[in-house]
């Protein structure tokens, strides 16, 4: 039976492979991180396949105050929080824009976060999608990312671009055990994010994804992952996003369509709170403190 196929009544965590324990909801970025950002309201978020398929909906919750069930509760509390309070720093640095490089040592810390950030991600789409499923405990095990998945870092002048999540997958036989997924997601203030990964034996159709979208970033994405310990600097130049939408959906960038799916349209209801970019500006939930610098 695949993690994705089990039952309540027997299901297990999907780190560490324990059943019978207790469960708890896994945050998809850290609440506490939340802290520091206001709450965007109504943020979409979208899968999309190969064949162009889509779904999207409204969320009406935080990308901080997001969760999904069915981790064990010490994993949850235990080395997950360990991994994202170890990358808190720079990630809200990086956010900010206060900084824009990550100094050698914090590479494995955010890269570590980042990477169980997009696990999780997955796991709360594995209806649709399936999952990478040896990823997990192998990331139990090791604590840190491996080194055929790759974590590319650029930010944007918006700020929150693809905060609600953007989730591409493509698959090599039609069978979701095959799929190498992207996942993209801005929730992190200017911070932008894309992780590609797949199962391990997939190394060499990732490492073409990987070099397709870097081509169609076109100097706006950088890799974070795999790091032998060096610095890393962002970008020169924002990410757009009109070249965010070509970059997160890897059946555009292999060729496979021609265009990116049209966005969301914004639900009347929305649009009639928050007619401008301003309104909701002014709209938003106000950090609740500040960090100390």
């Amino acid at each position: 039976m695949t993690l994705s196929a089990a039952t309540p009544s027997t299901r297990w965590c999907p780190f560490c492979r324990r059943s019978g324990v207790k469960f708890s909801k896994e945050h998809w970025l850290p609440a506490d991180w939340g802290e520091y950002f206001p709450r965007l309201p109504n943020l979409i978020s979208a899968r999309h396949d190969y064949e162009g398929e889509s779904t999207s909906r409204v969320e009406n919750l935080s990308h901080c105050d997001k969760q999904f069930d069915g981790i064990c509760r010490d994993c949850n509390s235990g080395w997950l929080r360990e991994i994202d309070v170890a990358a808190k720093q720079v990630a809200i640095d990086l956010a900010f824009r206060r900084r824009m490089f990550v100094a050698a040592p914090e590479v494995l810390p955010l890269s570590a976060s980042l990477y169980r950030a997009a696990l999780i991600g997955m796991w709360g789409q594995r209806d649709a999608y399936g999952l990478p499923e040896r990823r997990f405990p192998e990331f139990h095990a090791s604590g840190r990312p491996p080194h055929d998945v790759h974590i590319l870092l650029g930010h944007n002048d918006e700020g929150y671009l693809y905060a609600g999540g953007n989730y591409s997958a493509l698959t090599v036989d039609g069978s979701n055990a095959t799929a190498v997924r992207s996942l993209a997601f801005g929730g992190l203030g200017h911070l932008f994010v894309v992780v590609i990964v797949s199962e391990p034996e997939l190394t060499a159709v990732v490492n073409e994804a990987v070099r397709a979208v870097r081509d169609a970033a076109d100097g706006t994405l950088v890799p974070l992952w795999p790091n032998r310990r060096r610095r890393v600097d962002l970008p020169k130049h924002a990410i757009t996003r009109e070249t965010a939408a070509r970059v997160t959906e890897l059946g555009v960038v292999l060729g496979l369509r021609d265009a990116p799916v049209p966005r969301t349209p914004i639900p009347e209801r929305v649009l009639a709170k928050f007619p401008t970019r301003e309104a909701l500006n002014q709209a938003v939930r106000v950090p609740t403190k500040q960090i100390d610098w």
